[in-house]
């Protein structure tokens, strides 16, 4: 899912699985394991 969709399309998720977050440089994907992080989910950077 892109980072800027991800904010809106969060609540699709589900609470009790494990998210994995990748980007070609590693930036966007700390921001959406913080952004996920922050709303309760469990999620990491590849």
């Amino acid at each position: 899912m892109p980072l800027h969709l991800l904010r809106l399309k969060a609540r699709l998720l589900q609470q009790d699985r494990l998210y994995l977050c990748y980007c070609d440089s590693g930036k966007r994907s700390a921001s959406a394991v913080f952004l996920l992080t922050q709303l309760g989910f469990s999620a990491y950077p590849l």
